[in-house]
């Protein structure tokens, strides 16, 4: 494997790969995160230089936040029942109407379309 034919060798050509393996699959994870994307968010290029730490006070922010977001979400579940989303969707990926648009929608006062359906020229 490391026989040398022509000042190369079969085994330093399996290293030099493995080392670009390594190389461009670092790079482009990098480049993942740093450069513009339409969804997600962008990091700043010396994100893996930099290391912060959470305040407990941002923790607990974050924890109080968590809990009116989920009581928000079981009130609206409540108030406005839309039997599709409640029925077929997991808790998770249910993201629940605002409380003012719900109040908006419980006293008629909200344009809500429903059974909507589009037939085409050639009957599809």
């Amino acid at each position: 494997m490391f026989d040398t034919l022509d000042n190369y060798s079969f085994g330093t050509g399996l290293i030099m790969l493995l080392i670009s393996l390594v190389l461009f699959t670092s790079l482009g994870l990098y480049l993942d995160k740093v450069l513009p994307k339409t969804y997600g968010e962008k990091k700043s290029c010396c994100f893996c230089l930099s290391c912060k730490r959470a305040n407990v006070d941002e923790e607990d922010e974050g924890d109080e936040l968590e809990r009116e977001r989920r009581s928000t979400l079981a009130t609206t579940r409540k108030s406005v029942s839309d039997p599709f989303e409640l029925k077929y969707l997991e808790k998770e990926n249910y993201e629940p109407v605002p409380p003012e648009i719900a109040r908006l929608e419980l006293q008629n006062k909200f344009l809500k379309i429903s059974d909507l359906t589009k037939t085409y020229p050639n009957g599809f």
